[in-house]
């Protein structure tokens, strides 16, 4: 049962991203990253390059060089500051730039998925009330706005 659950939200994370980037998956492939050419999400790529081209320092994520002659965080980029900040510690191990803001998106969706779920299983009885309102919250406009404002 409790795999049956897990199944399910998997899957309805993954029908929420896909219903938020239709059928184009290339944006999981981390060396595609034409989509974030536009928009608020290409300041966040290109401070993301940057900060992978400086050496580690304090603060972390600080980039000298984006905003120069004012340094700054990637916090500050709206790039994912914790999630970032892990791909620069595996980065050196992969060759050229890659992006994870496509595989952050589909962790959000599953996150959302499953958050909503455990809500519901606290509050309604029923598998079909919280069913339901596992599916409206996964396919709540918030995360789907998010996607669009970049």
């Amino acid at each position: 049962m409790l795999l049956l659950r897990i199944l399910s939200i998997l899957l309805l994370g993954g029908l929420g991203f896909l219903a938020c980037f239709g059928r184009d998956i290339t944006i999981l492939n981390p060396r595609e990253f034409h989509w974030l050419l536009h928009g608020d999400w290409a300041f966040a790529f290109l401070a993301w390059l940057d900060v992978i081209a400086q050496p580690w320092g304090w603060p972390l994520g600080r980039t000298n060089s984006y905003l120069s002659p004012f340094p700054m965080t990637l916090a500050l980029a709206d790039a994912i500051p914790i999630w970032s900040l892990i791909m620069k510690a595996v980065q050196p191990s992969i060759a050229g730039p890659v992006q994870y803001f496509g595989g952050w998106f589909l962790l959000c969706f599953i996150l959302q998925a499953s958050l909503a779920y455990s809500i519901c299983q606290r509050l309604y009885r029923t598998w079909w009330e919280r069913s339901m309102i596992t599916i409206i919250v996964t396919f709540s406009p918030i995360l789907i706005y998010r996607k669009i404002s970049g």
